[in-house]
């Protein structure tokens, strides 16, 4: 899955979730002004989502470029971060089940549909 996908699946999820909550826990005139004000909104987020993308983008850049140089270069700190973390994440790890997988992939959405 590429980045682009993955920023176009996060943004469509985010504004299903936005109309769905806008629509369900706010009233209409509150709906309303919401509408009249996402021009402006927009506006207002755009630089910080233009930023967000170029560090997104050259986050992956680099480190797709890091793991290959790493490998060029014969370094492998597999064994040191080994070393320094023991078998703790084996072990939170195990305890993973799908129920768990749901509950913390939907626990930041309701978290976030709550808090307006």
């Amino acid at each position: 899955m590429t980045l682009l996908q993955v920023i176009l699946q996060v943004v469509v999820v985010v504004a299903i979730l936005h109309v769905i909550g806008l629509y369900t826990l706010a009233p209409i005139q509150d709906v309303r002004s919401t509408l009249r004000d996402a021009r402006k909104n927009a506006r207002h987020v755009a630089p910080t989502a233009l930023i967000l993308g170029i560090v997104l983008v050259a986050n992956s850049l680099i480190w797709e470029a890091g793991v290959q140089l790493s490998w060029f270069i014969g370094v492998n700190i597999t064994g040191s971060i080994h070393a320094v973390e023991g078998r703790f994440v084996a072990t939170v790890q195990s305890f993973a089940t799908p129920e768990l997988t749901i509950l913390f992939s939907i626990q930041p959405i309701v978290k976030y549909m709550l808090s307006f």
